[in-house]
């Protein structure tokens, strides 16, 4: 009885180390995506720390003009990096998403093949067995007409 060989085995383990790459490439860019998204929710907490200053040197009582303007022109800075971690964060994840797509289309071949090896094994051992069957049989069958032949020949010989 030879041994079970799938036809498409070297495509599985291709598409199984194709997969596992860009499993890899996915874990890499899901993580820079939620390094950038971190650093985005990082920047707004600035922004709002320093509008709430802000606010708070113009109600002082003794309104610095020089400092309100210089706080001012650091809150729009600050804003404008903010936007700008928002967008590096937004481009990450899209970016995490186009990987995951891929990801998604490399596992779907190597599961599409697996189901393939599942079916061809099973059908295999229904061979196998169903070759068994027939020999036990076969066997089976050899022994009673022996075992039939005996008793003729016992009966012949009385």
């Amino acid at each position: 009885m030879s041994a079970f060989r799938f036809k498409l085995g070297r495509v599985l383990r291709v598409r199984r180390a194709t997969e596992e790459i860009q499993r890899a490439k996915l874990a890499e860019a899901e993580s820079g995506a939620r390094e950038r998204e971190a650093e985005a929710l990082s920047r707004a907490d600035s922004v709002r720390a320093a509008e709430a200053s802000l606010q708070v040197e113009q109600s002082a009582p003794e309104l610095d003009a020089g400092r309100v303007l210089r706080s001012l022109d650091a809150s729009a800075r600050l804003e404008r990096i903010e936007r700008a971690a928002r967008g590096r964060a937004v481009q990450a994840r899209s970016a995490a998403e186009v990987v995951r797509d891929t990801w998604r289309d490399a596992r779907a071949g190597v599961l599409g093949l697996e189901r393939l090896e599942d079916r061809e094994r099973t059908r295999f051992r229904t061979d196998v067995e169903a070759r068994e069957e027939r020999v036990i049989e076969e066997v089976a069958a050899r022994r009673a007409e022996e075992v039939r032949r005996k008793e003729e020949r016992t009966r012949n010989a009385s």
